[in-house]
């Protein structure tokens, strides 16, 4: 199963995502918190996501009130045991500092919001090409969870 989450701010960007979700042919959950703090807790599994899986993938919101979308990518990138998550940062913005910004905080990609119905398509249609059946990712299911060492077995 391919789980992906999204952290973003504004609940109109997660719904269009969630909605062009079920247009994946690749079995997948969907997840989404709506600020970074929450979506730190989701991956460390804290508070109300004591039980929250591991994504395989993080949609990640570069501009959010509090805490940005690029403090939450270097908390995720400098954690040892989220480091190996992809992340794509989702912005408007096509400015080339906060691109820079975004590849020296290392994320995995930056992509334009999609404006328009027909370019949202073309990017979860490009996630699902990508990120679900040509990269090889890290199992999300071997990971310290809870406590305890689980691997996932065939």
């Amino acid at each position: 199963m391919f789980r992906i989450l999204m952290v973003d701010d504004n609940p109109a960007d997660v719904q269009i995502v969630r909605v062009l979700n079920r247009t994946l042919q690749r079995p997948h959950e969907f997840y989404a918190c709506p600020d970074g703090p929450d979506g730190l807790d989701f991956l460390h599994c804290r508070g109300p996501y004591r039980d929250a899986p591991r994504p395989n993938l993080i949609l990640l919101d570069v501009n959010m009130p509090g805490m940005s979308g690029l403090e939450v990518l270097a908390a995720i990138k400098g954690d040892p045991e989220l480091a190996a998550i992809p992340v794509i940062m989702l912005s408007t913005s096509r400015s080339p500092e906060d691109i820079q910004r975004a590849y020296r905080t290392h994320a995995n990609c930056y992509c334009e919001k999609p404006a328009e119905l027909n370019a949202g398509e073309r990017l979860i249609k490009a996630i699902e090409t990508f990120w679900m059946d040509v990269a090889l990712l890290p199992s999300c299911d071997e990971h310290e969870h809870h406590g305890k060492s689980v691997l996932a077995l065939p």
